[in-house]
């Protein structure tokens, strides 16, 4: 089970070169960020949405040839499905499909190439966990992000860590994971790791977890 870092974290993106040279040295595996375009260049960058991007925001293509050399695993979220096709065809200019999953929320993902999707992995964010079979029988996704709180983002963390336990084991998505071994099964987002405790028990067969930079805090 892989930990996954966090681009965007209660208020702060991964944005600039310097954010993503930070991401990069820490210890994990893997890294997820945003994708948007940028208003002054018009090309895709690192950015949580379009009002988050300046000047200074890494492109796509610069940020793949910085992370090209690591060999980390990194899972990219196009935030709008205009740019969905560049960030694709970013990925394979690159030689990077074999370790990159382009992923969006289901108004985002209708714009991947479902049919003809090529070399790169596609994944799809799964709000409801009841929904989980269904979305992987619809578009046969190369990974399924499930929430940790999502959908019930209106009530307290708490309450929401507790929700998804209810939820977890409800729905049966332990077994739906270990039915799917092909498919990329990865939780988001933890914040501590006492919450890893409980997971790590009751999920071993996930692919990853993404964490919150303040995870790996001493």
């Amino acid at each position: 089970m892989r930990l996954i870092l966090h681009g965007y974290a209660r208020g702060t993106s991964l944005t600039t070169p310097e954010d993503l040279h930070r991401a990069a040295a820490l210890d994990t595996p893997a890294l997820e960020f945003d994708v948007c375009r940028s208003r002054h260049t018009g090309r895709p960058v690192l950015a949580h949405d379009t009002q988050a991007v300046t000047v200074r925001s890494m492109s796509l293509d610069d940020a793949l040839t910085y992370l090209g050399p690591t060999g980390k695993t990194v899972f990219i979220e196009p935030k709008e499905p205009d740019v969905v096709a560049e960030a694709i065809e970013c990925v394979v200019a690159h030689d990077m499909a074999d370790r990159v999953v382009v992923f969006a929320f289901a108004p985002v993902a209708r714009a991947f190439p479902w049919r003809d999707r090529g070399p790169v992995k596609l994944g799809l964010v799964t709000v409801f966990p009841w929904n989980v079979e269904r979305d992987i029988d619809r578009f046969r996704p190369d990974s399924i992000v499930v929430g940790w709180g999502s959908p019930w983002e209106r009530y307290t963390f708490h309450a929401e860590k507790y929700l998804f336990r209810v939820g977890w084991r409800l729905f049966g998505l332990p077994a739906i994971v270990r039915r799917h071994p092909r498919v990329r099964f990865v939780v988001a987002t933890l914040r501590s790791r006492r919450e890893l405790g409980w997971l790590r028990r009751d999920a071993e067969a996930l692919y990853g977890i993404v964490v919150d930079p303040s995870f790996l805090a001493p």
